[in-house]
């Protein structure tokens, strides 16, 4: 606001009806309902505090008046809650199966130069997929970055070293650069600094960041999960978030394969490997929605490919197959008479793990697409959706096939563990099977099949921690703080613990935080048998499974491969 606000006053008119008016002079004798922030010497910012004023009653209408004979300007009015929103602080869950490698330092050379037409050259180079490997240190420094074959040695300096890596591979379509990095006890980053993509200058280890809140090094509320690698520490840098890379990279775009390194530190280190990655996206549960049959599509004309009354998941894949010159540039997806083309960058998805390009060339051999809703921007409850290709300007020919639903989860199966327990007469009571739970996961799933007339009446699992002690006791058929949820993985219903268990059985999941189990203490569940109400019969537990919301981090580390 600008001007004379004596004689201005505020009126809200609240849920039920009523009004307050407070003169704005009161408004500012008053620090609980006001901030004043002067803007340039002209306007001023005045943050008005209404929950202050309306206490529990909804604000349905704000009227600011001007009662004097001077003017009174407004620039903006809007309403914020003026909390800052929680982070999530969590490095993100890398799909290192699926990553490039950019350098492994797998071969000898002894010491480094800036002669790119001999290293350009160097046979070593060319069976490793390296460009060229450089240093532009003066003086010659650079001879005492040696690769050894299994590392690249950045000796101790108060000046620095510099290692300049290029590889062949196609690099782009990538978020994460990673450093596998190792060295001397004390070993100290905060001097270690790198290029790469359009970064326009160094980014320090100490001011990148992996994730949103979350440090690259030296993070001291977020532990780094990747900390002991086969000895390395893998440290994770967010190239989006330092926008570092393009929404819509390019094939042969030689920055982003390029990564330029400045070291400076009292102690020696050794870099094991550069990869690029993205997050781990996984579909365990994904559902076909849609089955074209394999339609021909030819990419210059419009094509129906697919539609959805309701649409609450996170992930929407489609089989494709290309002849070679056809783009994914054409294809679309709508939600509620929205349409998001790949061919204008703003639609993330996935091919074989990697970011896919606004003008990806199909594969020819079927792939699946995973389009990532929710880093598309795409609100998940859309109501309608479409999926389609063809448009004039774009040429060659497609196939479709299935198109898939999906939320993201991750399922490793529980070998070894499948239980048979038959209790052989009414009223007996019967130990089932214990399981060791050392994967901490947050759900566990499991096909549960019966003889036609048992059912789990009498049926509970025993949750414990270190040293057996007693987390909780829970029962499908009790009520209140004893109640066990077991739900069907088909459509997520309450199992009925008085209905008969066919012999053909059904697939079950149990969700540890719906049931109260902190999964962080648990160690042992026990499953129990019997009691008045016994039926008696056989039980069979088969094909146990965990889950996890996202993939552990264990799995990352242990899935690349250099």
């Amino acid at each position: 606001m600008q001007g004379d606000t004596t004689n201005a006053s505020l009126t809200i008119t609240l849920s039920d009806d009523s009004k307050i008016t407070k003169n704005w002079s009161e408004l500012l004798a008053d620090g609980e309902k006001h901030l004043v922030n002067a803007v340039n010497g002209a306007y001023a910012n005045y943050v008005i505090d209404l929950s202050a004023i309306a206490g529990e009653k909804t604000v349905k209408t704000v009227e600011i008046k001007n009662g004097g004979d001077k003017m009174l300007s407004i620039s903006n009015v809007f309403m914020t809650s003026l909390e800052v929103p929680t982070l999530n602080k969590v490095f993100p869950h890398l799909n290192t199966s699926e990553s490039v490698i950019v350098d492994n330092f797998n071969r000898e050379i002894n010491g480094l130069d800036r002669d790119y037409d001999k290293s350009h050259a160097l046979q070593a180079n060319i069976d490793s997929g390296i460009d060229y490997t450089l240093s532009y240190n003066a003086n010659g420094n650079g001879q005492d970055i040696v690769l050894d074959g299994t590392d690249v040695s950045l000796p101790a300096t108060t000046d620095y070293y510099n290692l300049k890596t290029k590889t062949s591979r196609d690099c782009t379509g990538y978020q994460y650069l990673v450093f596998a990095i190792k060295g001397e006890e004390g070993y100290d980053l905060n001097n270690f600094r790198f290029k790469t993509g359009e970064l326009t200058s160094e980014l320090y280890f100490n001011q990148a960041y992996a994730a949103e809140g979350v440090k690259t090094y030296g993070d001291t509320e977020t532990s780094n999960p990747y900390a002991d690698v086969n000895g390395y520490t893998w440290y994770v840098v967010d190239l989006a978030y330092h926008k570092a890379m393009s929404p819509i990279a390019k094939v042969g775009q030689e920055k982003a394969s390029t990564v330029d390194i400045y070291y400076t530190g009292s102690k020696a280190i050794k870099i094991g490997s550069i990869f690029m990655a993205n997050a781990e996206a996984v579909h365990e549960t994904a559902k076909v929605s849609s089955e074209v049959e394999g339609i021909d599509v030819d990419t210059s004309g419009y094509r129906h490919l697919g539609a959805f009354e309701k649409v609450s998941s996170r992930y929407f894949g489609f089989e494709v197959k290309g002849d070679g010159q056809a783009t994914i540039g054409s294809f679309r997806y709508e939600f509620d008479g929205k349409s998001n083309w790949f061919k204008d960058g703003k639609v993330v998805a996935y091919m074989n793990g990697r970011r896919v390009k606004a003008d990806e060339i199909l594969p020819t051999e079927v792939t699946t697409v995973w389009i990532d809703f929710e880093a598309s921007d795409t609100p998940m409850d859309g109501t309608k959706g479409d999926f389609a290709c063809g448009l004039d300007g774009f040429s060659g020919l497609a196939n479709v096939g299935k198109l898939y639903l999906a939320e993201e989860q991750y399922l490793e199966k529980f070998d070894g563990t499948d239980k048979d327990v038959t209790i052989p007469e009414k009223s007996q009571y019967a130990y089932g099977f214990g399981l060791d739970f050392v994967k901490k996961s947050d759900r566990l799933y499991f096909h549960l099949a019966g003889d036609g007339n048992n059912n789990l009446a009498e049926f509970r699992f025993q949750f414990m921690t270190t040293g057996n002690v007693d987390l909780a006791t829970l029962f499908p058929n009790h009520e209140g703080e004893e109640h066990l949820y077991l739900r069907k993985v088909s459509d997520g219903s309450e199992i009925n613990a008085t209905d008969a268990l066919t012999v053909e059985g059904i697939d079950v999941y149990m969700d540890f935080k719906e049931n109260g189990i902190d999964k962080d203490v648990l160690t042992v569940i026990h499953a129990h048998f019997g009691g008045a109400n016994e039926v008696g019969g056989n039980y069979k537990f088969t094909n146990f499974q965990f889950g996890w919301d996202e993939i552990p981090y264990s799995v990352a580390m242990s899935s690349y491969v250099e």
